[in-house]
């Protein structure tokens, strides 16, 4: 009896691995199958993931909130980005940064009150007035430096702080501050080894899928560079000048416009006609983004 109650006992503890062993199983095949039904979703997460770190990496958000307000919601969210930096000459540095708005309220008075750059002479004028950047909006600021060397593949921290006031509290000044890396170009000319680089082919399982809103981010072809602006250097003049004649009469002969009637289609001031034709009482002509026709001649 006590036997047959042991193999009682072992087949139950079987059947009971049996069907966890089967859940599992069953789980797993439900998960490959959601997963492949929402590739385009998970391809789509693992993007944006990546372009929050990319913009992680190219901007410096603001090291100090204003006061308790770092809510995007009910604040201005200050961050800088995409630098750029030219070198004209070994002792003289230009630099430029985008100051962009990320928060749901625009950014008055926007004033930069310090910029630092270690071992190196500011030399632009402070304070530098960069006004309202609205919501999603940018401001430039050029920031240029004597001293150096500045030696090309060198990085240099650029220290930028400023104040800025919201709509809801313009008495108030907001603190921002930023430390951007500026990386000095190669010289020029120069060259770099050849690289290659192999993209393995991926596929997804699951269609059709569902439909989904589109979602792009508020600069869909922003830049990751800002340019900064060079000393001014004159053109030199032409040795003779140019200017108008009158047209020849007779060749080609002289074109007569009997009409000069709008085609009645606004929106724009863009021209830029293509060309038209007339047959059978009909006039088309095209232009730009644009068409229209005329029946009455």
């Amino acid at each position: 009896m006590k036997n047959l109650r042991s193999i009682l006992a072992l087949t139950a503890v079987f059947t009971l691995l049996c069907l966890t062993s089967g859940h599992a199983a069953s789980s797993a095949a439900g998960s490959d199958s959601n997963e492949s039904l929402i590739a385009g979703n998970s391809q789509k997460n693992s993007a944006d993931k990546e372009k929050d770190e990319q913009e992680e990496r190219n901007s410096s958000k603001n090291e100090t909130p204003c006061g308790d307000r770092d809510d995007r919601e009910h604040s201005a969210l200050l961050l800088a980005r995409a630098p750029g930096i030219s070198v004209p000459e070994r002792a003289t540095l230009l630099s430029a940064v985008s100051i962009v708005n990320r928060g749901k309220l625009a950014a008055e008075r926007v004033e930069v009150t310090s910029i630092r750059l270690a071992g190196a002479k500011l030399t632009t004028p402070l304070p530098v007035n960069l006004g309202t950047i609205v919501e999603d909006g940018s401001a430039f600021l050029d920031a240029d430096f004597s001293g150096g060397p500045f030696n090309p593949g060198k990085v240099y921290a650029l220290l930028i702080e400023g104040t800025y006031s919201m709509e809801a509290e313009k008495r108030r000044l907001c603190p921002f501050k930023f430390t951007v890396d500026l990386r000095v170009p190669p010289a020029a000319p120069g060259s770099a080894p050849l690289r290659t680089t192999k993209v393995d082919a991926k596929t997804v399982k699951g269609a059709p899928y569902p439909p989904q809103r589109p979602k792009f981010d508020s600069e869909v072809n922003r830049s990751e560079w800002t340019v900064p602006k060079g000393p001014f250097v004159p053109g030199k003049p032409t040795p003779t000048s140019t200017g108008t004649e009158k047209a020849p009469i007779g060749d080609p002969p002289a074109i007569n416009f009997v009409s000069n009637d709008s085609l009645g289609v606004g929106g724009g001031s863009i021209a830029e006609p293509s060309g038209s034709a007339n047959g059978g009482g009909i006039i088309f002509v095209s232009a730009n983004w644009l068409a229209a026709y005329s029946t009455n001649s």
